[in-house]
């Protein structure tokens, strides 16, 4: 697994040919020069990795990391705040899940998100919503949240607005949904991107390529809302009828499953039946059956 946290441009070149020198020396890898070798990346495909990956010596190797997505790359999405070990942990969330829609949640959409410093081209959003009286605005400080805080907030509101991220998609849709909360994403306008490189990945088709290796769109519209405009998107809550509102907390609720990251900390159980439910289809389980697939290949052309 390649590890860039903390790492600066130079650090994180000499990094990468460490690595290189440490694959060079596998008889594994000299078989099929990386090609039946898979690389984890932690954290969002880092650009530095994408200037050598045409040339060094791994490009024939097969990536798993967030968000970027070529022929050579499987994007996954963001981990969430729950990591189930079994079915029982899973079917237990889903009805806390259920339990919160009982009980009632706000009305109104909420919007975590910063104003200020690296984020404040979103300021003109957050004023929007601090005017309208479908919208909430909370910012939490960095390096004061807490997931249980994100999660408690989540699960008090109907629907949470999310605009783009430092990636194309954001780790917050993802939250949201595990919470039962609908997303709002922006289907064009500055908030559906935040620079040139991501124009060519805005959400809707971002995260479609978790989900839909066809590129089919549909589930987006299944279990989030779609907004034309800043002004649309704080006014939207106010505008979904009920039928709407449970039809997507219905979808959303189903949909939960593929989302999930299970606690590889667990012990893994001789007995199958205590993950055959749910174990085998979230995202990145389908994106190492997609990684199997190509290795089978591999070795039917040897």
């Amino acid at each position: 697994m390649l590890d860039f946290i903390d790492f600066n441009g130079g650090a994180t070149s000499t990094y990468l040919r460490r690595v290189e020198a440490m694959l060079l020396e596998s008889p594994y890898w000299r078989q099929h020069e990386g090609a039946n070798f898979l690389l984890i990346i932690s954290r969002a495909h880092p650009r530095s990795f994408m200037t050598v990956k045409e040339t060094a010596p791994w490009k024939k190797m097969m990536v798993l990391t967030l968000e970027y997505h070529d022929a050579q790359c499987l994007a996954v999405p963001y981990p969430t705040f729950f990591h189930p070990s079994t079915d029982r942990d899973v079917d237990a969330w889903l009805a806390h899940v259920q339990r919160a829609t009982r009980a009632g949640r706000r009305p109104e959409a909420v919007l975590l998100a910063g104003s200020s410093g690296r984020l404040a081209f979103r300021r003109p959003l957050v004023e929007a919503c601090e005017e309208a009286d479908a919208c909430r605005h909370l910012m939490l400080k960095d390096s004061e949240v807490l997931y249980p805080e994100v999660a408690y907030i989540y699960f008090n509101h109907t629907f949470s607005i999310h605009p783009a991220g430092d990636t194309p998609t954001r780790r917050g849709f993802f939250d949201s949904l595990l919470a039962g909360c609908i997303p709002i994403l922006f289907e064009d306008g500055p908030f559906s991107v935040r620079n040139e490189k991501q124009k060519s990945e805005k959400p809707v088709v971002a995260y479609t390529r978790f989900f839909s290796p066809d590129e089919d769109q549909g589930w987006i519209r299944e279990v989030a809302l779609l907004a034309s405009s800043v002004e649309d998107a704080v006014s939207l809550a106010s505008r979904v009828t009920p039928e709407q509102v449970a039809q997507l907390q219905a979808s959303i609720l189903a949909f939960i499953p593929r989302i999930l990251y299970w606690d590889a900390r667990a012990p893994l159980s001789s007995d199958m039946r205590v993950w055959r439910k749910y174990g085998g289809y979230n995202v990145a389980a389908e994106m190492l059956r997609r990684f199997a697939e190509r290795q089978q290949r591999i070795r039917n052309h040897v």
